[in-house]
C-alpha cells in the first residue's frame, strides 16, 4: 500500500493516497466460490463487486441401488474441488494469491461417518438417500408423526445405527460429520449414543 510506504519514507499521505491504493489492491483480488451439488462441484472467481469473472464444472458419479440408497464417495468431492480450483485459475490467468476469500455451499442432510483420525468410514449418505423410511417411522412413533422423514439427518443416523453397526459405533461420539479440508481446521458436529436410543 501507497500508505504503509509513505509512513516508513516519513512522507503524508491523503486519504485520496490511501483509498486509491486500497482500490487498487482490491480490483486485482478475487473471491472463489464453490458449490458442492448432487452431480459436481462448480467453481467460479467472482471479483469484489460480485461479478462473476471464471466458471469451472467438474462432475462426480452419484451412486444409487435399489432400496432408495444415494451415496457419493467424499474423495471425489475433494478431487472436484482440487480440479474446479486449477480451471478457474488457468482459465482466467489467476495466480492463486489474487484469491482473497473462499465461499462453500454444499449439499444439506448429507453424512460422512469418519473415525478420530479422520478416515472415511463409509460413503457419503446424501440427501436424495431415502433408505430410512422405516427409521423415520420408528422416530416419528416416538417423537410425533410427521417429525421426519427419510432425508433427515437422525433416521440416517439411525439407519448406520441398525444397519451399519460397526460403522456406527467407530463414528458415534466422536467425528460424524466433518467438512472438506479446505482450511486446515475441522468443522465437526458429534453426536453421542445418547441422541439416538430408542
Amino acid at each position: 500500500f501507497a500508505a504503509e510506504r509513505s509512513r516508513r519514507e516519513g512522507s503524508v499521505v491523503t486519504i485520496e493516497d490511501y483509498i486509491e491504493g486500497l482500490k487498487n489492491y482490491v480490483m486485482k483480488k478475487y473471491v472463489l466460490a464453490y458449490d458442492l451439488g448432487t452431480s459436481g462441484v462448480k467453481g467460479a472467481l467472482v471479483t469484489p463487486e460480485g461479478d462473476v469473472a471464471y466458471t469451472a464444472t467438474v462432475s462426480y458419479p452419484l451412486y444409487t441401488a435399489d432400496g432408495g440408497i444415494a451415496e457419493q464417495d467424499p474423495s471425489d468431492y475433494w478431487r472436484g474441488v482440487c480440479s474446479v480450483t486449477r480451471a478457474v485459475l488457468e482459465k482466467g490467468d489467476v495466480a492463486p494469491e489474487d484469491v482473497m476469500g473462499i465461499a462453500l455451499d454444499t449439499m444439506w442432510k448429507g453424512i460422512i461417518p469418519v473415525d478420530d483420525e479422520g478416515n472415511v468410514l463409509h460413503r457419503s449418505i446424501i440427501w436424495l438417500d431415502s433408505r430410512s423410511v422405516e427409521e423415520a417411522r420408528l422416530l416419528n412413533e416416538r417423537f410425533g408423526e410427521g417429525t421426519f422423514n427419510s432425508a433427515d439427518y437422525w433416521p440416517k443416523l439411525f439407519w448406520l445405527r441398525r444397519h451399519r453397526t460397526e460403522v456406527f459405533e467407530k463414528a458415534v461420539g466422536r467425528k460424524v460429520l466433518c467438512n472438506i479440508p479446505i482450511s486446515g481446521t475441522e468443522a465437526i458436529r458429534k453426536f453421542g449414543s445418547e441422541h439416538l436410543k430408542t
